[in-house]
């Protein structure tokens, strides 16, 4: 076993199996005294934690995806290429393996424990074999753009690595979906495959990225800025999309105290504080009884027809979620938000599933942002997951692993925290404007004064989706609550 020298601290296990390593950069590697590689490392930020093989596989908390990645080298005469962890999910996230590796002290060995437990078997890969495909948008060709026209012509060419071809192009306008923007190859061949959409572009100012899938991996193309300007007129404003669902009134064990005040609450400090900054201010709200499975899906489908770029829609839910198994033959685990007319021993027709939600939500043509006050959020993390990394949506979710969201005054500290915020505490550089990245910083710390540290709010805002202003309020003490 060879250490490297950046090595400055050593521990034992206390029976004598493994070496603990601490590095300057802070990484921590568990060693087997049998092998010249580390078993795994680990590295945490605060909660968030990433644990990874030298091999590539990893497990991490739900914002830690973002606290590693892999260089690769391109040769003596290119730069190194940069991949974040989230884009190898679809191989390399496993959990499971990690959850083994010390107990099998062997990454083959967890790996087939691993398999067998799922009902399936896979070979060990590494990050060298299932790198993305190279992606770039070759029209239009300059990397800025002004452009006068309403649409715009776009071409991208995508090359598959090694065994893997490319099995789709999707374009992505500001970091969200654009209609009719995904280019599927039912018969994918090794090589180049290319993709053309015609975008319709709402005045303002906008990023176009490409994304190439294959089996294995994501890949994301250098993006392409583009001013739609107007005749020097203002660029039109775009609508905020508020709904609302607050549900109190459960059967007598499931009853609520807060949802619906919470849900009431927020809505109103939108379209208080919101209403300067776009063209209008749409906020639905169903409260309690309003709040079946039905009209919340009739809802989530007018705002997807009605929806465009240059939007923002916010999705906002307090109640019950329950993480249960549901199947005909297979017993499948998963999240659901539980309407007031729900069927607890009919979750699959009568709640609303992690999977309607990241179809019916993820796929919305607009910035979007998902807030879910709901308790031990650690129950829906491969969901949230999936819409931060793959559907690119902005989530807030209230409480941690393991927490309850706490509530005082009739309303929860994490609704609180966010109209305190809009209103304006959570303004930091002076513009009149609270940002989404203002309102984060905020949030995060508020709850957690507030519930002196049992309460730790999950907020996360996928690479590709900048910050926008939410709200212009007119004082800052607009919102204060006792």
């Amino acid at each position: 076993m060879k250490l490297p020298f950046r090595v400055v601290e050593l521990a034992y296990s206390p029976e004598r199996r493994y070496l603990l390593s601490g590095s300057r950069d802070q990484t921590l590697c568990v060693w087997d005294l049998d092998q010249d590689r580390p078993l795994m490392s680990l590295f945490v930020a605060g909660n968030e934690w990433v644990a990874w093989t030298p091999r590539g596989y990893y497990a991490a908390s739900l914002a830690g995806e973002e606290l590693m990645g892999w260089h690769v080298n391109n040769g003596l005469d290119a730069m190194a290429s940069f991949y974040p962890a989230s884009q190898f999910r679809k191989t390399l996230y496993r959990p499971d393996v990690i959850k083994r590796l010390l107990q099998a002290r062997s990454l083959e060995k967890a790996l087939a424990e691993a398999d067998a437990a799922r009902g399936e078997a896979s070979r060990p890969t590494e990050v060298a074999e299932v790198l993305p495909p190279k992606v770039a948008i070759t029209t239009p060709a300059n990397a800025k753009l002004a452009l006068s026209t309403d649409t715009l012509e776009v071409h991208a060419v995508a090359t598959s690595f090694g065994a893997y071809p490319v099995t789709a192009l999707r374009l992505l306008l500001d970091g969200r979906p654009v209609p009719k923007g995904l280019e599927t190859f039912p018969n994918p061949r090794l090589g180049e495959a290319r993709g053309s959409w015609t975008v319709a572009l709402p005045p303002g100012r906008h990023r176009l990225i490409v994304q190439a899938n294959s089996e294995v991996s994501n890949g994301l193309s250098e993006p392409v800025d583009v001013a739609r300007t107007c005749g020097g007129a203002e660029p039109a404003r775009g609508t905020l999309y508020v709904l609302a669902i607050g549900i109190n009134d459960y059967p007598d064990k499931l009853k609520l105290d807060c949802a619906a005040p919470d849900a009431n609450y927020l809505r109103r400090a939108f379209l208080d504080d919101s209403w300067p900054l776009f063209r209008d201010v749409e906020a639905p709200l169903l409260l309690d009884g309003q709040a079946t499975r039905a009209e919340i899906f009739k809802e989530v489908r007018r705002l997807s027809a009605v929806a465009k770029a240059g939007d923002v829609a916010v999705v906002f839910y307090a109640g019950h979620g329950v993480y249960a198994g549901q199947g005909d033959r297979k017993i499948i685990r998963q999240f659901y938000l539980v309407p007031v007319d729900v069927n607890l021993r009919d979750l699959r027709h009568s709640g609303i599933s992690g999977e309607d939600l990241r179809k019916e939500i993820g796929d919305l043509p607009c910035t979007t942002v998902l807030i879910l006050d709901v308790c031990k959020a650690d129950s829906i993390n491969n969901l949230l997951r999936e819409m931060v990394y793959e559907s690119r949506v902005v989530i807030m979710c209230g409480a941690g692993k393991d927490q309850f969201a706490v509530e005082e005054n009739g309303h929860g500290y994490f609704t609180r925290a966010i109209v305190e915020g809009m209103g304006g505490e959570a303004e930091s550089n002076q513009d009149g404007q609270v940002g989404l990245r203002e309102l984060q910083t905020y949030v995060h710390q508020r709850v957690l004064k507030l519930s002196e540290g049992k309460q730790e709010p999950t907020i996360l805002i996928p690479s590709i989706v900048g910050s926008f202003p939410l709200s212009q309020p007119k004082r800052a003490e607009s919102h204060s609550t006792p």
